[in-house]
């Protein structure tokens, strides 16, 4: 299994203790391989009838300008088996693109509306704690980027669309314990962005705004627990809306607030409000105007 020097240091390690018999209390490594191999998970998404952004993958640079040139810029480069957001980039030219190894080049969605979905699982059953939306379009890394929840633009039946595309991405997957999925809105279709099958920056934010203690019973699954017997709601909802909000080191470093795939942040603060748009207002004042460069996002009045 190669990955370059951009890998995640858990990553890295896992392989070696599961095959020197150390027994690993997470998701399996299969799973956490299908899914941070980009291309082994495009090909999981074909399989299961899913939307993906159009993608080509590629083994080295010459091959990535290649892609790119194909699909059209702007386009998101992935290297594999990375963590952070190290090494993700949107690339509008030839001139911005950075690539120094395997990497999936995926056409970029502009202006779609990004969503987090987390999940939890069994190995074979799922069921969704939160479908978190982001208020900017995408692009930013989630552990950037300021959500709401309930999500302003997820209909009802888009949220059961999107619950059934977690159950069939967890179960394709063979994922246990947690599962984030980051997916966008454009074109009025869902399309899945990437699968993390580990807890997410969101899981603290998720746990307090439903009142699910999801960190507890992802373990339980992790111990072998069925998803049946922990008797979670069909729909996890907030009896009032949440927000959360990043927090930068911009007062020491300048150009930290700047927001993209490669998280930067270095903390968050979290609201509630009667509306998506109330709880956002309360958690901008409790960041500060002035840690978003001026920049508040678009408005909360989708339906």
């Amino acid at each position: 299994m190669q990955r370059d020097s951009t890998t995640c240091l858990p990553l890295k390690l896992a392989p070696g203790l599961a095959e020197a018999g150390v027994p690993l209390l997470g998701n399996p490594m299969a799973a956490i391989d299908a899914a941070e191999d980009r291309v082994r998970f495009a090909q999981l998404l074909d399989g299961l009838g899913l939307s993906a952004p159009p993608w080509r993958a590629a083994a080295d640079a010459s091959e990535a300008r290649a892609a790119a040139d194909e699909l059209g810029y702007p386009v998101l480069v992935r290297p594999h088996h990375v963590i952070g957001g190290r090494g993700i980039h949107v690339a509008r030219n030839a001139g911005e693109l950075d690539v120094h190894g395997p990497c999936l080049v995926d056409r970029y969605l502009e202006n779609a509306i990004e969503l987090d979905v987390d999940v939890l699982c069994d190995g074979s059953e799922a069921s969704v704690a939160a479908i978190l939306e982001h208020i900017e379009r995408t692009g930013s890394h989630s552990g950037d980027s300021a959500v709401v929840v309930p999500a302003p633009s997820v209909t009802r039946a888009r949220a059961q669309e999107i619950r059934e595309a977690a159950s069939a991405i967890a179960a394709g997957l063979g994922a246990r314990g947690l599962l984030n999925l980051q997916l966008a809105l454009a074109d009025d279709e869902v399309y899945v962005l990437e699968a993390n099958p580990r807890a997410s920056r969101t899981v603290p934010f998720v746990a307090k705004a439903t009142g699910l203690p999801i960190v507890e019973h992802a373990c339980r699954l992790l111990l072998g627990t069925p998803l049946a017997e922990l008797d979670l709601p069909v729909e996890a909802a907030p009896s009032r809306a949440w927000a959360k909000e990043a927090i930068f080191p911009s007062d020491r470093f300048a150009g930290a607030a700047a927001r993209g795939p490669e998280m930067r942040s270095t903390g968050e603060v979290m609201a509630g409000g009667p509306t998506p748009a109330a709880a956002y207002a309360r958690v901008l004042r409790a960041a500060g105007a002035s840690r978003r460069g001026g920049h508040i996002g678009p408005p909360l009045q989708r339906a």
